[in-house]
């Protein structure tokens, strides 16, 4: 445990413990930051047990739900930058493919030489090649912003779970 990130609870419960002993007892818990109890009997030590083990139960169930919560949180982020990352390359394909078309319309028209259509068509393809890649970018720049605030905050989750526990 010692090399581990494991940290244990201390929980000090005097059984049966004069003045003097008691007075060490609160004094290791304080010392470890512990929680100290006295109890006079078998009954009252298992009640105190099963406090302690109640609380550990809650806390668990909170990490837990806590969990669950922005793993969900996480998922609707990334179906919303999915469904943005969509709508933007649904766009620069629409007006990739109607800059296309009032070429097409254009140079059977005959209202420019077949150089300039030509030249129009691959700086449309061209650029929107460069819009797709930054759209892609983006991406993953939003993926990587929404992985990191996860880890983020699972890890602020962890600590105040183990501040609670241990």
């Amino acid at each position: 445990m010692y090399s581990s990130n494991i940290s244990p609870i201390i929980n000090v419960i005097g059984f049966d413990v004069d003045s003097e002993g008691q007075n060490q007892l609160k004094q290791i818990a304080a010392a470890t930051d512990g929680i100290y109890d006295t109890v006079t009997n078998e009954g009252e030590l298992q009640e105190q047990l099963k406090k302690l083990n109640d609380l550990t139960s809650q806390w668990q169930e909170w990490l837990e739900k806590g969990q669950q919560h922005l793993e969900g949180r996480k998922i609707s982020n990334s179906l919303d930058i999915f469904n943005y990352i969509t709508d933007e390359g649904s766009k620069a394909t629409d007006e990739k493919v109607n800059i296309y078309l009032i070429l097409s319309e254009l140079y059977e028209e005959k209202l420019f030489s077949k150089e300039s259509y030509e030249y129009l068509t691959k700086k449309n393809t061209k650029y929107h090649q460069w819009i797709n890649g930054e759209v892609e970018k983006f991406k993953e720049e939003l993926k990587t912003l929404n992985e990191q605030n996860y880890n983020e905050a699972i890890n602020q989750l962890q600590e105040k779970y183990n501040a609670n526990t241990q």
